[in-house]
């Protein structure tokens, strides 16, 4: 059941992250060819939030509840900034002067730091730096995801260590990129939360 889980996980964040776009472009479906980011946030927040609910077996108000929190895990941060493990597009990045943080990471990270990613860095110090980036993004989009449980009491303590989880997201980006590239490594986040939700919620 796990591996069915992190597929169906894995294929869900993919179609958040653009994949449902691309299809409907290929098909020639032009409304929602144009990136629809609320949409595809509801490809992943409705079906996650249910089967987070129907794991916990609790009451039926706290479904829409882990459906909205789902949803405004990704709809309020961003990680734009955070998500690219490549030296080739690093080297883009610098030339056009793009955003290497985000909200939430603009004042903390670059002070650890001494600064944003530039030349003359070493690719372990912009890797660090990106993975902890991403990993503080990720324990706040945990926390989100969770907070219905946290809040309600219902399952307090598994739902605490998958908040806590989310720091992981640093590595597991860095890891699709190791493989591949950055679509890789929102199936590998996807298959993450579900495979993780089923582990700690539903065994």
């Amino acid at each position: 059941m796990i591996v069915l889980f992190a597929i169906i996980g894995g294929l869900l964040n993919r179609l958040r992250g653009g994949l449902f776009s691309n299809i409907a472009r290929r098909i020639g479906w032009t409304w929602a060819g144009k990136q629809r980011t609320t949409t595809m946030r509801l490809i992943w927040a409705v079906p996650t939030g249910m089967f987070v609910w129907w794991l916990t077996g609790s009451e039926a108000w706290l479904a829409p509840l882990l459906v909205v929190s789902m949803f405004a895990g990704y709809a309020l941060l961003g990680h734009g900034g955070h998500m690219v493990f490549n030296v080739d597009e690093w080297v883009k990045q610098w030339k056009t002067n793009a955003n290497l943080t985000e909200i939430t990471t603009e004042i903390w990270l670059p002070a650890l730091f001494g600064g944003r990613p530039q030349p003359g860095w070493t690719i372990a110090r912009v890797t660090l730096f990106h993975v902890l980036g991403m990993g503080f993004i990720g324990l706040l989009r945990s926390t989100i995801f969770m907070l219905p449980l946290l809040l309600s009491g219902t399952h307090f303590y598994g739902s605490l260590v998958l908040a806590l989880s989310g720091s992981l997201l640093g590595l597991l980006y860095w890891l699709g990129w190791s493989i591949r590239d950055g679509e890789t490594s929102e199936v590998i986040v996807g298959a993450f939360y579900w495979s993780t939700f089923y582990i700690v919620l539903g065994t």
